[in-house]
């Protein structure tokens, strides 16, 4: 008998299904890497938005002359000289600060946060000085692969202010 030369049905299903199974490992992978890579990145883009309002809230307290609850209770307001207020509004997920000059909006600005994350400002008094103490933690109905420490930042009321004299 003559062996033909060429390939068995058999060994070509061999090659399909071996091809299969390592293009489908590869997409796998692939979809797991860009998870991880959104995932990296969302939390790159908190933590930078908490560094970036950790600033902000610290250069507002240390000049703000008093701090507030918000008729709404769902943020505070800081009253800096003249008529300016910053108001500091706490929504899921996010932090938003406005600045005022009496009624007309000077600027506004979004925190965006992890999700779920919630803040509150509380006053601590220390002494003769009041410390502004905001705190961010996580939401108690979103679970998080890594939980998540809360961040608190404090700053004191009116350091901009305690060297100035007051004139009669």
């Amino acid at each position: 008998m003559s062996r033909r030369s060429g390939t068995t049905l058999l060994e070509l299903l061999v090659v399909i299904t071996v091809g299969t199974a390592v293009t489908g490992m590869a997409v796998g992978l692939l979809g797991l890497a860009l998870h991880f890579r959104r995932e990296t990145q969302s939390r790159l883009q908190a933590t930078a938005a908490v560094e970036r309002l950790d600033r902000q809230f610290r250069e507002d307290c240390h000049a703000a002359l008093d701090c507030q609850p918000l008729a709404a209770a769902d943020g505070w307001s800081l009253a800096l000289t003249g008529d300016a207020v910053v108001e500091y509004r706490f929504h899921p997920g996010r932090v938003e600060r406005v600045e005022r000059a009496g009624e007309k909006v000077r600027g506004r600005e979004t925190f965006v946060l992890k999700k779920g994350a919630e803040g509150m400002i509380r006053l601590i008094p220390e002494g003769d000085a009041r410390i502004a103490c905001l705190e961010l933690t996580g939401s108690e109905q979103v679970k998080p692969l890594v939980e998540a420490r809360p961040v608190r930042i404090e700053a004191a009321l009116g350091l901009d202010h305690r060297f100035s004299v007051e004139t009669r």
